[in-house]
């Protein structure tokens, strides 16, 4: 949070291309929800102009009321134009439109001075009351800053040739450079705030997304979303699961032989490609239990039972693929066995601050044991995945095993996949 806080405390102008370009569309929805307004609000005051010429100065009205309908008539244009998606969600579009309304403004207050009494002196509040929306309407201070220039030098020139006194002339250029330094320091203030706000929200966001990746990253998609969506107790009964364990035989005894960084980078290469193997297979990672490794297919797919266990048994082919590969890479004398069995579990999330998502039921316990009674170096799944997998798959009998509190099962050897 420091970080973001010392970042976005830089006064910025302009971001770098592909940054500006997601900035100026970010606020243009509030940019033309602000002209929108303005112009409705625009549209109403003429009438009330026209209305206050002819009871205070119905001489002045030839002069005034065609421009007074032409600006009506121009911002009528613009707010039928935002209409448009295409030009609402351009803020290209966007700019011209308003530096154009700007403008406009200026020539229509040139034409009324052009033609009314003094008018070189009456109108020039007219200056100040538009300039004052400049800021709140533009993408960018260097947009304020043009378009306060086009105003200033369409007024300045219109009154040094519409006939104006040098007195005038005077009075005009004192108040449009005091409205516009007013203007464009108020840009500067507003440009300054919106870029520093939208930098903040970037950086929010890439946190969020951050966050959200390490969510998923020890979580299911599902379950993150329901975390995220404040959700307190998460357990979900999956009846038809298949569950995956596997366990690294001799490296304990291989362990005491390596130093501790050597033992990371030897389970962390393993693991890293069991994991590449999950995610493959779209079967989920639930844990590692010091050198095990725990999976588990079809929890929220109990429409497909036997996909999610042919998904299991793939697994686990792959990794022995890959796990023979890797001891020849690094020349250790390990050997790979798993256990895998299909049936009901409970899956949840536990814990408040340093929580796990975990699976409990008969089915883990059965899956463990078949995993640590497996003759090394094999695959031994319980007759429940058998008949789930189908014909496809070249299995072995291999007897019976007895599990406490169970009772006895008949095992299988996996050998092969459907060639």
């Amino acid at each position: 949070m420091n970080r973001i806080a010392r970042r976005v405390t830089r006064q910025r102008l302009r971001f770098p291309p592909a940054q500006e370009a997601a900035y100026r569309h970010s606020v243009s929805g509030r940019i033309v929800q602000i002209l929108q307004v303005g112009g409705l609000a625009g549209m109403v005051a003429v009438p009330a102009f026209i209305s206050n010429d002819l009871l205070f100065d119905p001489d002045a009205v030839a002069n005034t009321l065609p421009v007074r309908l032409l600006v009506a008539a121009l911002i009528g244009a613009a707010l039928i134009a935002f209409r448009f998606r295409s030009i609402a969600a351009s803020p290209t579009a966007i700019a011209w439109i308003t530096c154009g309304l700007f403008v406009s403004f200026s020539l229509a207050l040139v034409f009324i001075q052009a033609g009314h009494a003094n008018g070189f002196l009456v109108t020039v509040p007219g200056y100040i009351q538009v300039m004052v929306f400049i800021p709140i309407v533009c993408f960018s201070f260097v947009q304020a800053l043009l378009t306060v220039i086009s105003m200033a030098l369409v007024g300045i020139l219109g009154a040094q040739f519409g006939g104006a006194t040098s007195i005038e002339v005077k009075n005009l250029i004192n108040w449009l450079g005091g409205s516009s330094a007013f203007a464009l320091g108020a840009a500067f203030i507003v440009d300054s705030a919106r870029r520093r706000s939208f930098e903040l929200e970037q950086e929010l966001s890439a946190e969020k997304a951050r966050v959200d990746q390490l969510l998923l990253n020890i979580l299911p998609e599902s379950i993150a979303e329901r975390l995220n969506n404040q959700e307190q107790r998460i357990a979900d009964y999956c009846p038809r699961a298949t569950v995956l364990f596997a366990d690294i035989v001799g490296f304990t005894t291989l362990a005491r032989n390596l130093r501790p960084g050597e033992v990371l980078d030897l389970l962390n290469d393993l693991f890293s490609q069991f994991d590449m193997l999950v995610e493959s297979h779209d079967v989920e990672k639930i844990k590692t239990i010091g050198d095990g490794y725990m999976a588990a297919s079809g929890l929220y797919q109990a429409d497909d039972p036997e996909k999610a266990a042919r998904a299991a048994c793939d697994l686990a082919l792959d990794m022995q693929v890959a796990f023979d590969q890797f001891r020849r890479e690094w020349k250790v004398e390990i050997d790979l066995r798993v256990g895998l069995h299909s049936g009901p579990v409970v899956a949840g999330v536990i814990g408040v601050r340093k929580f796990a998502f975990d699976l409990w039921g008969d089915t883990v316990n059965i899956a463990s044991r078949l995993e640590s009674g497996c003759p090394t170096g094999n695959i031994q799944i319980s007759h429940e995945t058998v008949d789930l997998i189908g014909p496809g798959y070249k299995v072995s009998h291999c007897g019976a095993i007895d599990i406490p509190g169970h009772r006895t099962r008949e095992t299988f050897l996996l050998l092969s996949g459907p060639a």
